[in-house]
């Protein structure tokens, strides 16, 4: 999905902070595009527990300070199974 995404926000020039959403159609098991969500959400926070926090990135790019940016590793395929998101409140009230 993350190519197909990056495609989608490439073709029609989109540059900033976005959800690509797609829904998986049960007739035929594939994914199907849903939205673009151009703004941000409470998980972003996870970033800060990888030592990428993404609003310093997102700064950092915007403001062309490439080399901070460089500074920091990316690697998008990087995983940390330690980390997990909970929102109390939101998972308390659909774990009943």
């Amino acid at each position: 999905m993350k190519k197909l995404s990056l495609q989608i926000l490439n073709e029609i020039g989109y540059s900033g902070l976005c959800e690509v959403e797609f829904i998986m159609d049960p007739k035929d098991q594939t994914y199907k595009f849903l939205e673009i969500n151009p703004r941000s959400w409470l998980q972003i926070t996870i970033t800060n527990q990888t030592n990428k926090p993404l609003i310093p990135l997102v700064y950092y790019y915007y403001s062309n300070e490439i080399d901070k940016l460089n500074k920091i590793k990316m690697d998008n395929d990087e995983e940390f199974p330690h980390i997990k998101w909970i929102h109390f409140w939101q998972d308390l009230y659909v774990s009943y």
